[in-house]
């Protein structure tokens, strides 16, 4: 159960220090953008295997509520995403 886990964290790290490398200005976003979606991943993946070793007849069910509770934050971090995009001054391409 664990190594799944450390492999998503561990490739969630080494994307955010590339893009960090590679475009620091994209520093802040782009560690917040990982960090939600992985955060719900690895909850899904703990619930989800507990689930399956204690009672696996009900795994199915709490697969489809783990899946609309990481849709509906999904919408939620779209929705605080879009708010930050209108705080934040974005350079606009000029089409000569």
């Amino acid at each position: 159960m664990v190594a799944p886990i450390l492999w998503m964290a561990g490739l969630c790290a080494g994307a955010w220090l590339v893009v960090a490398a590679v475009a620091p200005q994209l520093n802040p976003e782009a560690l917040l953008g990982m960090v939600g979606p992985l955060a719900s991943a690895l909850a899904t993946w703990i619930v989800v295997a507990r689930t399956a070793a204690a009672a696996p007849e009900k795994t199915t069910g709490v697969m489809v509520t783990e899946t609309v509770r990481n849709a509906l934050r999904a919408l939620g971090a779209t929705n605080m995403a879009f708010e930050r995009i209108d705080q934040v001054a974005m350079p606009v391409l000029d089409e000569e």
